[in-house]
């Protein structure tokens, strides 16, 4: 059955099978990071210093550019206060 509009959401890596599972892996967790640090209502900056990481760091990394290590994601999502 074709998706119809409307119906069910279909993921972006099922509609553009052509990017690989750690792209959108990439860009998924750099989604997350963002939508944390804004709910917590903090600046790219302030949660930067709080991750001890560099603001071009932490702005690669919710833009998917950027493969981030688990040390750095324990860190952000600590100074976000996940």
């Amino acid at each position: 059955m074709p998706f119809l509009a409307g119906g069910p959401r279909v993921s972006r890596l099922v509609r553009e099978p052509h990017r690989d599972a750690v792209a959108y892996a990439r860009e998924s967790i750099g989604r997350e990071i963002a939508r944390r640090r804004r709910a917590a209502r903090l600046s790219q900056a302030a949660v930067a210093a709080r991750a001890n990481i560099r603001v071009e760091t932490l702005s690669r990394l919710e833009n998917g550019h950027s493969n981030p290590t688990t040390k750095t994601v324990r860190a952000i999502l600590h100074a976000v206060g996940g």
